[in-house]
């Protein structure tokens, strides 16, 4: 039934009869319209959703992953959102997890506490104008770098399986004490983006376990480590030294420089390489044997 109309007749709102069903012709989530009043809505729904899964629902079996994502603007009013791949998302879906997208950079401890695991993805941004592209990259670059630490140290802090790809893979390193070094095929001369090229993998780590010593992968950034944080040990290279995952020594950490959740599907990249469904299914088992600590 309508509840809510504007003066020309427009529909506003609706609710349901008998069913928690809402629908609103504007947006409650901005917050320059009334605070008050449109914090009300969510106050409810989440009262509602509390109340009605107390009840009717048990937790999932299903290990839930928080998947970090890029920075993106909103078409309509240019205010930044987040953005994240489905590669991703159906990467984890096939290895029988719940990828959940963190967005609320306030809100890390309570992913960290709700959820099993942590994906730290690789680069991704949207900016729908190109005038919004140098706000993007500042402003962007900024935010994610902040939500990665945070992220990392609220699910480090609570023991809980963390896993970096590319860009992520880097932070990791970055943010517990190693270094990155940048454009560094003008330095050595060795291309990395846009290409593909085998790896080396070393006995005893988990890709030396699913794939063997050496196969074939993608290759898409400019950065990679130059030097190794401590805690870390190297288990992959490239033939000209570039660092492609490692592994922390005591804790749940592991990081790639290639992007394992492109190598699946129907269009696999590279196309010839291995399928890197069995590295995700394995990373949820390890955050499914999580939830029993």
């Amino acid at each position: 039934m309508t509840v809510a109309m504007a003066e020309d007749g427009t529909i506003e709102a609706f609710e349901h009869k008998t069913k928690p069903v809402f629908g609103f012709q504007w947006h409650p989530e901005h917050t320059d319209l009334d605070y008050k009043a449109e914090s009300g809505i969510f106050e409810n729904f989440v009262k509602l959703t509390a109340d009605r899964s107390a009840h009717h629902r048990e937790k999932t079996d299903l290990p839930v992953v928080a998947v970090n994502g890029g920075v993106a603007f909103d078409k309509v009013f240019e205010t930044p959102s987040w953005i994240i791949n489905s590669t991703y998302v159906a990467a984890l879906g096939t290895a029988g997890a719940l990828p959940v997208l963190a967005v609320d950079i306030e809100g890390t401890d309570d992913y960290a506490e709700v959820c099993d695991g942590l994906i730290l993805t690789g680069s991704f941004s949207y900016s729908p104008r190109p005038e919004l592209q140098a706000k993007l990259s500042s402003e962007g670059s900024r935010r994610r770098e902040e939500f990665d630490e945070r992220s990392l140290n609220c699910f480090k802090a609570v023991s809980k399986p963390i896993f970096g790809i590319c860009l992520g893979e880097q932070m990791i390193n970055l943010f517990m004490g190693g270094s990155l070094s940048f454009n560094f095929k003008f330095v050595q001369g060795h291309e990395h983006m846009m290409s593909e090229h085998e790896i080396n993998a070393v006995p005893g780590s988990v890709l030396y376990e699913l794939y063997g010593e050496r196969f074939l992968v993608n290759s898409r950034h400019n950065t990679r480590i130059e030097r190794v944080a401590v805690g870390f040990r190297v288990t992959a290279t490239a033939d000209d030294g570039t660092i492609e995952a490692i592994e922390h020594e005591k804790l749940s950490i592991w990081g790639f420089q290639f992007h394992p959740e492109r190598m699946r599907g129907d269009i696999p990249d590279p196309p010839f390489g291995p399928d890197s469904t069995p590295l995700f299914v394995w990373f949820a088992k390890r955050c499914k044997d999580n939830q029993a600590l």
